[in-house]
Parts: structure tokens; C-alpha cells; sequence
């Protein structure tokens, strides 16, 4: 009734559909290859047909859920000034199928969804078409993911044509047993006149990388990368990533470090200075440079969250172990005694009865987020009045005595300003001008905190910020993060206490105001008295900084000093306010344009575990990466 057998030998066969007129191969016994025809090429009717035939020997009919009538109306009556393409036009057919992609990508659907008969009928039905009218193919579909990439990508190739500086992040990941690599790119550009700049910042690749993760191969990604959307090495100005000893090496040897960048224009002057003439052959000469410029890679900075997180995790376990003073071996009892909480929550039946006690559950830490394991103890001091109900419940825990409780108090106290400038330094909006002061305001914080018990680790703490992060507290060899952070107008030189200090963060400023002037500016400004001022950048951070509305320390006549004096004393904190001065815009976007983040690229492998589901583990891996970069 719905297939012609043209050829068989007993045991296989090869059959012609009476709907369409195809040759379909299969075997005599089973009909999974001909019932695949039919679900594939929309032959709906001959579908229920067969579904509804009766099998041999009498048995029942094939359940089959009933059919949807037809609908009461047959089209979608909108006005007909917002009605789209008549069905027509040409573009029908194309912008259903755009929608239909739309739909699969955002709601992050197995691409096979086209093929189940419901989704037709809801497509069909919507568009009033009959049932078992043709609908996007699952080829057709991937066929179209892979035209919406290619556009991406010249699309990005537009932005970095036309991009001055640009950054880029990039992380390893393992997910669906496959590992791979992802990257994205940042940059500010110019936005409403009241808004001013914005950060944008766009998935540029989630790549398959397999074997090991050696410091070549990262090279040799990343370079394949820069080509691929055209992105030259010189409009780089740095790549952001953890601190894993892969990444490190890979820069160590094929890049420069960060602190670098800003003095690679004096370099280049004093290393030409005197040269001695020697004949040697261009095409020589060429050809090391093409060599050397294929292995260069911009230069490396390190995520300031990922050493943050070494800082409260890594080093205070060291603490916990090496330190045997009563106090520190109290609070790593107390914070074993929390381990247990947690784990009572990984249970159903436990985990409802502690919602039963406590009207809330207890947050288990991630390993890979301290900033988890701090909010974790945040809550479990939160419920301490409910913890004698919770030891009633379950009398086989340890049980946190009033000393511990004390302790976790006091350790929440000291590691805030870590946990806030770790919190505030993830975001999307962030700029390099953010990590001085962000790093300065938690050692004045820490210096300022007086624990009862925990000193020693209040000392480590510094210790480790001093250690990490010696050169930039003492603002030695730190010359780009102070230009990022004194051309940011939320900061200025605010966050400078030592008056010394500021007057040579202010001559810095202007030494590259002046290397970098783009033209002249004419203004004059007056002296206002110093009331407080606050961004709105900041307003939302945990870190809460206070400044006053001026931080200039000298005034002069000239045109640069005029522009500098008046950024240094305008009331704004907002970029809006740098169209105002020009030459210091261009400095914040030569140096703020990195971020002290690599935020970006890890909320990727979010996507990457959704887009991996157990649905879509038959993904290649070309269509991980089409899915990745259009959806997010």
C-alpha cells in the first residue's frame, strides 16, 4: 500500500515509494529504513497510514495518537500594515525557515527536533498550511547554521577592521568527553551620546582540542584563531587567561608579558638608536621576520579572580595545615564540621528536612569557585539559631560550639573584601582601570580589620596580596595598570592615598598624554570645592569605593595640562564624560579595552554543557562550535 518492491533476493529488498517515487533499500524483515522515509520526507498521510495498518495474524491496530483537526482558521489575520511576507512571496519560505533556526538555536533543541512530526504540525498549523506540508529539513537546517557562521565571521572580520584595540579570552574545558578550547573578544565602542562607551564582547570560537593541552598547540590555536577573523597582532592588547602553567608557558615562550605593553614605543626608539650597516640579503632578512612574526603571540595577562581564588583557597589551606595555634586548628574544625552540613544536603529526604527546620537549605560550596565556599559559610552563620533544631534531626553530626561559631564569623570578616572584589571583578563590564583600586581598597580593608582570634590569617591573607601583587601595591614596574586606572573617569587618582604617589601617577598620565595626543583641546575650567561623587559603574559593586569629585594636584596652561586638570577635576565618573577629553579617551581605550577577567570565555562552557546535553551528544564538532557561537 505505500511501497513497490522493484528487487529482492529473500532477504533484502529494494523498494519505491508510491508518494514520492524513491528507491528506498531495506531488508524483507523489517521496515525501520522504509518508516524512516516516511518520517523524513513529510509523507504524513502515508505515515498514519501505515500506522494505522493492521499487523499480521489478526493483531490490533497500531496506537497512534489521534489526529489534531483542522484548524478553525486557516491563517493568522494580523492588520495588514505588520503583516509579514504573503505566503506568495519568494521570502516565505526563507524567513519560516530563519524563525524555525531561531527557535532551535535560542531554545538550545536538539537539531532533530524538525523531524518530529508534532513540531510540523505546530510549524504548519501556525502557518496554516496543511499537516503534512514540508517543513525546514534536517539538512537544510545545517546547512543554514553553517551560512549564519560564515556571515558571523565576516561580520566579526567588520568589527576588527574597524576596532582599534582589542581583547581576548580564552580557557580549556572538557565537556560530553571532548575537550575544548574557547575564546572570546572584547572590546568598547561607542554607544549612544548618552551612554557614551560600551563594552561588547562576542564568542569568537569553542574548538575541539584534542590530546594534551601543551603550550605549542595553545599557541598554535590562538594563532589560527587571529587569522581566521583577520585580527591583526598589533590591534591585540593582551589575552586573558587563568593562571594554568600551559597558558603561562605558552606566552613565557611565544609572547610578552603584559607590563611590556606600554613601553614597547620607548623600547623601539632606544634599541635603534645605533646601528651598524651590515649587507645582508633581504629575502634573508624577510623571511626570519615572517618566521618570527608566525610564532609571536600579543601579549599574556593573568585573570585577577583566578589568583584571588589561590589567595582564599590555595594559601589559606596551607594556613590551615602548617599553622598549629589553637584558633586556626579551631576554625579548620569549624569548617569541617560545615562540610558535614553540606553534605546532609545531597541528600533528598535530608536536604527536605533541613528546608522543614530551616525554612532555607545549606549552599554547597564548588570546588572551583571559592567565592561559593564563602557564601556557603555566609549562609550556614545565617542559620545558626536554627543549627540546635538541625543536630536534633541529625545527632550523628558534629556540632559547631559557640567558639567555632565565633570563628566563622571573624573568618567571614576578613575574607569580604577578597569574596567582593572577586565578585565585582567577574562582571561584564569591568576594565583593567578597575584592578588597582579594586586590589588597593582590599589591603586597606584588611589593614584596617582587627580579628579577636584570627590574626594569622588576616596576616596571610596580606601576605599573599603581597606577594601576588607586590609590584603593583607598590606601584613598581606597574606603569599600564596605572594609566588604565588613572584615565578611568570612576577612578581618576582617587584611589592614590600617598601624596607622592599621586603627584607621579599624575606626570605619568600626562607623559602619555603627550605620546598620545591626538589633536588640541581648548577649555578652561574652575576650581570646585570637593563634595562626594559617586559612579554609577560602581554603585552595584560589593566593593564600596569613596571619592571625592576632584583629584587633580596641580594646574597648568598648557593645552594638555588643561585637559588633564579638567578630566582630574570633573564631576562626572561616567565614560559619557571622556568625549569631553579626547586624548585621555584614547588612552583609556588603548588600556581599558583588556579586561582583568576571562569571566567571558568560562560563562561559555555554561552554554557549551547546555548545547552538550545527552540529547545532542551526536553533535560533530563543527556544529558544538556553529551552536556556541550563534547562540551566544
Amino acid at each position: 500500500n505505500f511501497f513497490k518492491v522493484i528487487k529482492t533476493d529473500g532477504k533484502n529488498a529494494e523498494a519505491e515509494c508510491l508518494t514520492c517515487g524513491k528507491i528506498v533499500k531495506g531488508t524483507v524483515k523489517q521496515s525501520t529504513n522504509y518508516l524512516s522515509h516516511l518520517k523524513e520526507k513529510n509523507h504524513e498521510t502515508a505515515l498514519n497510514g501505515y500506522l494505522n495498518f493492521p499487523k499480521k495474524r489478526g493483531q490490533a491496530k497500531r496506537v497512534v495518537l489521534p489526529q489534531r483537526p483542522d484548524p478553525l482558521q486557516t491563517k493568522l489575520n494580523f492588520p495588514k500594515s505588520d503583516r509579514g511576507p504573503s505566503e506568495s512571496s519568494g521570502n516565505s519560505k526563507a524567513k519560516t525557515d530563519a524563525l524555525i533556526a531561531d527557535y532551535i538555536v535560542d531554545g538550545i533543541l536538539p537539531l532533530t527536533t524538525v523531524r518530529k512530526l508534532s513540531f510540523k504540525r505546530l510549524v504548519n498549523g501556525l502557518s496554516g498550511k496543511a499537516a503534512d506540508a514540508p517543513i525546514l529539513t534536517y539538512d537544510k537546517l545545517i546547512n543554514l547554521l553553517d551560512q549564519r557562521v560564515a556571515q558571523f565571521v565576516n561580520d566579526m572580520k567588520n568589527v576588527v577592521f574597524n576596532t582599534k584595540f582589542i581583547c581576548i579570552t580564552c580557557d580549556a574545558w572538557s565537556g560530553g568527553g571532548r575537550n575544548f578550547m574557547g575564546a572570546t573578544m572584547t572590546f568598547i565602542a561607542p554607544a549612544a551620546r548618552s551612554v557614551g562607551l560600551k563594552r561588547m564582547s562576542y564568542v569568537i570560537a569553542l574548538q575541539r582540542f584534542d590530546g594534551a593541552h601543551t603550550y605549542d598547540r595553545i599557541r598554535d590555536l590562538l594563532l589560527n584563531l587571529m587569522e581566521k577573523y583577520e585580527i591583526p597582532f598589533d590591534k591585540v592588547v593582551g589575552v586573558v587567561t587563568d593562571g594554568g602553567s600551559n597558558f603561562v608557558k605558552a606566552f613565557k615562550e611565544f609572547g610578552s608579558k603584559f607590563s611590556d605593553y606600554c613601553n614597547d614605543e620607548v623600547d623601539a626608539e632606544e634599541s635603534i638608536s645605533e646601528l651598524d650597516v651590515i649587507d645582508i640579503d633581504n629575502s634573508i632578512i624577510e623571511a626570519l621576520e615572517a618566521d618570527a612574526a608566525e610564532e609571536k603571540l600579543p601579549p599574556h595577562f593573568k585573570c585577577v579572580p583566578h589568583t584571588l581564588h589561590r589567595i582564599a583557597s590555595a594559601d589559606v589551606s596551607k594556613l590551615l595545615t602548617s599553622n598549629k595555634t589553637s584558633a586556626v586548628q579551631a576554625l579548620n574544625k569549624a569548617l569541617s564540621a560545615c562540610s558535614e552540613l553540606w553534605k546532609l544536603c545531597a541528600y533528598p529526604k535530608q536536604r527536605e528536612k533541613i528546608l522543614l527546620v530551616c525554612g532555607k537549605v545549606f549552599k554547597k560550596p564548588v570546588d572551583t569557585r571559592w567565592n561559593s565556599w564563602f557564601r556557603a559559610i555566609e549562609r550556614i552563620v545565617q542559620l545558626f539559631d536554627k543549627l540546635d533544631a538541625v543536630y536534633k534531626a541529625f545527632p550523628d553530626i558534629s556540632r559547631l560550639s559557640d567558639f567555632h561559631k565565633i570563628l566563622l564569623k571573624e573568618y567571614l570578616m576578613i575574607m569580604e573584601p577578597i569574596a567582593n572584589a572577586t565578585a565585582d571583578l567577574q562582571g561584564d563590564s569591568v576594565f583593567l582601570g578597575d584592578f588597582l583600586p579594586s586590589i588597593f581598597l582590599v589591603q586597606q580593608l584588611l589593614r584596617e580589620c582587627r580579628p579577636t582570634h584570627l590574626t594569622a590569617l588576616r596576616d596571610q591573607i596580606l601576605a599573599s596580596l603581597d606577594s601576588r601583587y607586590g609590584n603593583e601595591l607598590s606601584l613598581e614596574s606597574s606603569d599600564n595598570y596605572i594609566i588604565a586606572a588613572v584615565s578611568h573617569p570612576a577612578h581618576k587618582l582617587h584611589w592614590i592615598r600617598d601624596a607622592k604617589k599621586r603627584k607621579s601617577c599624575q606626570d605619568l598620565l600626562y607623559k602619555f598624554m603627550q605620546k598620545n595626543a591626538s589633536g588640541s583641546f581648548k577649555s578652561s575650567h574652575e576650581e570646585t570645592p570637593h563634595q562626594p561623587s559617586t559612579s554609577s559603574m560602581l554603585q552595584h559593586r560589593r566593593l564600596q569605593f569613596s571619592y571625592n569629585k576632584s583629584s587633580s594636584s596641580t594646574t597648568t596652561d598648557s593645552e594638555l595640562s588643561i585637559e588633564l586638570h579638567g578630566f582630574l577635576n570633573d564631576e562626572s565618573g561616567e565614560l559619557a564624560s571622556l568625549e569631553k577629553f579626547p586624548t585621555i579617551k584614547e588612552i583609556f581605550l588603548r588600556f581599558n579595552t583588556l579586561m582583568p577577567t576571562q569571566a567571558g570565555s568560562e560563562r561559555l562552557f555554561s552554554f557549551g554543557k547546555l548545547i552538550l546535553n545527552p540529547r545532542r551528544q551526536t553533535l560533530n564538532d563543527k556544529q558544538v562550535e556553529n551552536l556556541a557561537l550563534l547562540k551566544c
